[in-house]
C-alpha cells in the first residue's frame, strides 16, 4: 500500500475499531502489532488522537478509538485491517467452554476485527473525559508488565480504591451507600467474596500491590483526573453530600463498566472495597486517609 499524501488539519472524524481476541495476547498485540500500526498511520494518514479501552470479562476485547482526517478515514480502515488480521491469523484461538447452539447473533469469533460497535460521541462530557484518562492509564499497564486477568483485576481495583480514598479526603461521603448504589439491587455482597479468600491468588495479589499507591506508575494521571474532574466543585451548582455520593456512585460504576467487568468480577471486588472501607474502623480516620493520599502520589495543582 503507498503511503498517503501529506493531509491537512481539516475536519477530523472518529473510527472505532473493536479488536476481540483472549487477555493472554493482548501484550504481544499491544506490543508487536498495535504501536507499530498506529505509528504507521500517523506517519502516512494523520491520527489525531487514540484512545484505548479493554473489555477483560465474557468475550474479552479491545475498542480502538482513532480521531483521523475525514477524508483519510476508509484508507486508514483498510490498512488497520489488513495489517491487524495478519497479525492475529498467527495466533491461538480462544477456546469455547462450549459449542455455541444456532442463534439468531452468533457470538463474535474469537481474533476478529469489528467497526462501529460502539459511539463516543454518546457519552457525557465526564465520561468522555474518564475514556481519556483511563486509555492513558491502560497504555501505562501496558508498558509496565506483562498483563494477566489477575493483574488487571487488581489495576481496577486500585482505581476504584484509590478514587473513594481520595474523595473521601475531600468530601463528606457515606461510603456504605456509595457501595450499596454501585452493587445491583439484587445482589448480597456476602454471595461474592470468594476473591477475599486468604488463599486466593487475586487477593494475595492485592494485598501486594496495594501497599501505597506509588507502586501504580499511572497514578499521576488518575489523581490529576479526580481533582480536575471529579473532586474540584463549582458552589454556584450549589451541590450537596447527596449529590456527591451519587456522582461517586456513576464514576465507579463507569469504570467497572469501561473495563467491561462481569457481574461475579463486579460485586466481587466491591466486596472486597466494603472490608477495606466500611468495616475497616482504620479506613474512618482522618490521620488514616491523609496518609493513604500522600501515597498517592505529588500534589496536582488544580
Amino acid at each position: 500500500m503507498k503511503p498517503a499524501t501529506k493531509y491537512k488539519e481539516t475536519e477530523l472524524t472518529w473510527l472505532y475499531i473493536t479488536v476481540f481476541t483472549a487477555v493472554e495476547n493482548w501484550d504481544d498485540f499491544f506490543s508487536i502489532c498495535l504501536k507499530t500500526v498506529l505509528k504507521e498511520i500517523e506517519k502516512h494518514y494523520g491520527l489525531k488522537n487514540t484512545i484505548l479501552g479493554i473489555h477483560i470479562s465474557g468475550h474479552s476485547h479491545m475498542n480502538i478509538s482513532l480521531s483521523v482526517p475525514s477524508q483519510n478515514k476508509r484508507v486508514i480502515a483498510k490498512y488497520f485491517d489488513t495489517h491487524v488480521k495478519n497479525y492475529l491469523e498467527q495466533l491461538p484461538l480462544e477456546k469455547a467452554k462450549k459449542k455455541p447452539k444456532r442463534l439468531l447473533f452468533m457470538p463474535i469469533p474469537s481474533n476478529s476485527i469489528r467497526y462501529g460497535t460502539y459511539d463516543l460521541n454518546a457519552k457525557s462530557k465526564i465520561f468522555k473525559n474518564l475514556d481519556s484518562t483511563l486509555s492513558k492509564i491502560i497504555t501505562e499497564i501496558f508498558k509496565a508488565r506483562q498483563v494477566s486477568m489477575n493483574y488487571l483485576i487488581v489495576e481496577v481495583y486500585a482505581l476504584l480504591l484509590s478514587a473513594l480514598k481520595y474523595m473521601s479526603s475531600q468530601q463528606s461521603l457515606d461510603i456504605k451507600n456509595i457501595i450499596t448504589g454501585v452493587k445491583d439491587e439484587d445482589a448480597d455482597l456476602e454471595d461474592f467474596s470468594t476473591l477475599y479468600n486468604e488463599e486466593d491468588t487475586v487477593f494475595n495479589e492485592i494485598k501486594e500491590e496495594i501497599e501505597c499507591f506509588t507502586l501504580f506508575h499511572w497514578m499521576k494521571y488518575w489523581k490529576k483526573h479526580l481533582a480536575v474532574t471529579v473532586i474540584k466543585k463549582d458552589k454556584d451548582l450549589g451541590r450537596n453530600d447527596a449529590d456527591e455520593e451519587l456522582n461517586t456512585v456513576l464514576f465507579l460504576n463507569r469504570i467497572m463498566l469501561e473495563f467491561g467487568l462481569d457481574r461475579y468480577l463486579k460485586h466481587s471486588l466491591l466486596y472486597i472495597l466494603k472490608i477495606q472501607t466500611v468495616d475497616n474502623l482504620q479506613f474512618k480516620s482522618k490521620k488514616f486517609i491523609d496518609n493513604e493520599i500522600n501515597c498517592i502520589g505529588d500534589k496536582i495543582e488544580v
